[in-house]
């Protein structure tokens, strides 16, 4: 995996007041795909210290100390969703501020297809509490969802995220097929 691929996009964060960024975040996030072409995202519902949230998320999360992001990305898919990975392929980072907690984030975003035989996850307190159920969604369906925030203000931030993610996935497919097979991969 080359971990020096060209930024997709830059998140400022517009929402909370501007305060210095102390951390940087190593990230990773999939659009995860399951053998019917259906692809798999987080009902995230809930309260934690950051107030209410109600939104689809996408499975990922940080790197840890000594782990190449392909390594965190399958550990990731396996700890949230359960599933062994069968294929992945990174498609770029992207990069976001969040003011209130003081922190940059640099996510790279993947494409992983999943083997969907066995779910035994392995899920933080945090995510037992917050992950109500895994949706499998197209990719016409989940741009209609992520198009729709409902809830706190991190859901729009993620969301708008997420929304460029499927739609910079769907530009890809197209540009990369024109025989028409990414507006079949939507059913």
């Amino acid at each position: 995996m080359d971990e020096t691929l060209e930024l997709l996009k830059y998140f400022p964060d517009t929402v909370f007041p501007k305060e210095p960024l102390e951390t940087l975040r190593l990230t990773v996030r999939a659009l995860v795909k399951r053998e019917d072409g259906k692809f798999g995202f987080l009902k995230i519902e809930g309260e934690d210290e950051l107030g209410y949230h109600n939104y689809l998320d996408l499975c990922g999360g940080g790197v840890e100390e000594g782990e190449s992001l392909d390594q965190a990305m399958i550990r990731e898919t396996g700890e949230e969703l359960g599933f062994a990975v069968r294929q992945l392929s990174c498609l770029g980072p992207v990069a976001y501020d969040y003011h209130l907690i003081r922190r940059r984030t640099l996510e790279y975003l993947y494409i992983v297809e999943v083997d969907t035989g066995s779910q035994k996850t392995d899920r933080t307190e945090a995510e037992r509490l917050l992950i109500k159920e895994i949706e499998w969604l197209s990719l016409e369906e989940a741009l209609k969802r992520l198009k729709q925030v409902s809830g706190s203000i991190w859901a729009g931030m993620i969301q708008a995220r997420h929304l460029f993610f499927v739609e910079y996935y769907l530009k890809t497919l197209t540009a990369s097929n024109s025989k028409g097979e990414a507006r079949e991969s939507l059913r």
